[in-house]
């Protein structure tokens, strides 16, 4: 930052400078999510105020007729991609000032943004239109002179630990997506630091290593499904909780058992028999 505002060692303190983001990325080569986490925590740790201003666009607006336009462009040929990308971009522009992407803008052109402002200011000087050019997209006030070691030092452990911090987090998201061997209730507990004293029986990992009983037949199955529903209609969770057999074996009878008609699905999502 000191390099791209040219900032002296020992000077900037509580100086204003207009930060073009995009700019800045492309002139070090810095991905765009790091360098702004690296912004935050420089925010955040008071070495910079910065203040963000990405909802702020360039203002234009025309100041004469169509037919004044379309003349003008008769006389200025290379002005024809910007004026109409702004016409075919922008409804209204002549009749109120209208905040505009710039970048967008541009790009509809085929032109860079510095040779789009170049013609924006041409386009102002000759009474075209009226503009209030922001090319940047954020405020960075420096609350401490540059003295880089002096500077980053004091904060070096604590954004160590916040970086380890976040790492922890991400492996700990990662291990419970992995971890199919666990109750999930209770890895979420023991993240926490509390403990579960028995797994829930509802989760993936409790439904998926729920024992089977090999030697039952489809036959069995059905015929212990249809005798659970003779006292009430249960829904499919209920009857793998109840029944010794894995979830895919209750599904796969009751599918059986609603195409020969034995049970119907009534208007709660439970079973019953027919």
């Amino acid at each position: 930052l000191c390099n791209y505002f040219q900032i002296s060692y020992g000077e900037g303190h509580q100086t204003v400078h207009q930060f073009n983001f995009k700019d800045f990325c492309k002139t070090y080569k810095l991905p765009a999510t790091k360098t702004y986490n690296g912004l935050l925590v420089l925010d955040r740790n008071s070495i910079i105020s910065l203040n963000q201003r990405f909802s702020y666009r360039t203002s234009i607006q025309f100041i004469c007729s169509n037919e004044e336009v379309f003349k003008y462009i008769e006389k200025h040929p290379n002005a024809e991609p910007a004026i109409k990308s702004l016409l075919r971009t922008y409804g209204g522009i002549f009749d109120f000032e209208t905040k505009v992407n710039l970048e967008l803008v541009a790009s509809k052109a085929n032109m860079d943004e510095k040779m789009l402002i170049a013609q924006l200011k041409t386009f102002q000087r000759d009474e075209l239109i009226t503009v209030e050019l922001r090319n940047t997209d954020a405020e960075i006030t420096f609350l401490k002179p540059r003295e880089d070691e002096h500077t980053i030092n004091p904060i070096a452990k604590f954004v160590e630990q916040q970086n380890q911090l976040k790492h922890d987090q991400a492996n700990a998201v990662l291990d419970y997506i992995h971890n199919d061997t666990q109750c999930r209730s209770a890895q979420i507990l023991s993240y926490f630091g509390e403990t579960l004293k028995d797994d829930c029986g509802k989760c993936s990992v409790c439904l998926g290593t729920k024992p089977q009983n090999t030697s039952h037949s489809a036959s069995i199955i059905q015929q212990q499904i249809i005798d659970l529903l003779r006292d009430k209609s249960l829904t499919s969770r209920q009857l793998v909780e109840a029944l010794d057999c894995t979830t895919t074996e209750v599904m796969h009878n009751l599918t059986q058992l609603l195409e020969s008609e034995h049970i119907i699905l009534n208007a709660t999502n439970s079973y019953q028999l027919k």
